[in-house]
């Protein structure tokens, strides 16, 4: 689940995801 550490990474304001 790479994919969704870097989106969460490059727009951390669209969903910042509890990790």
């Amino acid at each position: 689940m790479k994919k969704m550490v870097a989106q969460v990474v490059e727009q951390p304001v669209t969903r910042p995801f509890p990790q």
